[in-house]
C-alpha cells in the first residue's frame, strides 16, 4: 500500500464538476437546488465507496497512514464501512424528504435544513468510529 492522494484529488475535482454544473440545467431554480443537495449527498457516498474499495482509510480525518497500514485489510473495510452506512443512510433519507417535498411544495430552504442536518449528523455519528 502506498500514501497517495491522488484519488482523492480526482473525486474533488469530480465531485466540483457535478455540483457545479448543475445549475446550468434548464430547470427550475428550487429544483436544480434541490438536486445540487442530492448530487453532494451522492458525492460523499461516493467518496467513502472509494476509502472502503481502496482502502485508503488514512483520507477521513484522525487516521495516520501508518495506522491504516496497521489494521490490515480486515480492518481497514470495516472502519471504511462503519463511515461509509450513515452517510449512505443519510443521502437515502434526503433522496426521499426532498422529492416529497418538491411534490408537496414545501420551501426549498427546509430542504437545506434537513439536508445539513442528516449530513452533520451523519458525520458526527462516525466521531465514536476508531
Amino acid at each position: 500500500m502506498k500514501k497517495s492522494y491522488l484519488g482523492l484529488f480526482i473525486w474533488l475535482i469530480l465531485f466540483l464538476l457535478v455540483c457545479f454544473s448543475i445549475p446550468f440545467f434548464p430547470l427550475v431554480e428550487e429544483l436544480s437546488g434541490r438536486l445540487f443537495l442530492l448530487m453532494a449527498g451522492i458525492m460523499i457516498v461516493v467518496l467513502m465507496l472509494i476509502i472502503y474499495f481502496t482502502g485508503n482509510i488514512y483520507w477521513i480525518n484522525g487516521m495516520s497512514f501508518e495506522e491504516s497500514i496497521r489494521r490490515g485489510e480486515e480492518g481497514r473495510k470495516e472502519f471504511a464501512m462503519k463511515h461509509l452506512i450513515p452517510f449512505s443512510i443519510a443521502t437515502a433519507i434526503f433522496l426521499v424528504f426532498t422529492i416529497g417535498s418538491y411534490l408537496l411544495g414545501i420551501a426549498y430552504w427546509i430542504d437545506v435544513v434537513v439536508f445539513c442536518v442528516l449530513i452533520i449528523g451523519a458525520a458526527f455519528s462516525t466521531i465514536r468510529v476508531k
